[in-house]
């Protein structure tokens, strides 16, 4: 199996808002796609936020902590999650990287 997140944030004075679209593509080919909504705050050079899933029907949420980092280009961090695949809470490190917008 491989995924792919595709997470957009927007930020408007100190708060933040963003989607994270997770697609996991199966051995067979077969794909997967979950959506997010994103919500936080930055301060000076850290972000926190949390996030849940757009499908009311489905488990899906976690948080995270980011610190802004290379001028505004990366942000590293951690969050903690609750896996569906594990039904459990999971916590992982997480390094998000800016893309040049078309």
């Amino acid at each position: 199996m491989t995924s792919v997140d595709k997470t957009t944030i927007e930020q408007h004075g100190y708060k933040i808002n963003g989607t994270s679209v997770y697609t996991l593509t199966h051995q067979d080919g077969k794909t997967e796609t979950k959506e997010f909504e994103i919500c936080g705050v930055v301060k000076n050079d850290l972000v926190s936020a949390y996030y849940v899933n757009k499908n009311r029907r489905q488990k899906g949420m976690g948080s995270f902590t980011y610190k802004i980092q290379r001028d505004g280009n990366s942000m590293l961090g951690h969050g903690v999650f609750y896996s569906v695949d594990d039904n459990d809470i999971v916590e992982q490190d997480y390094e998000l990287n800016r893309e040049e917008r078309a």
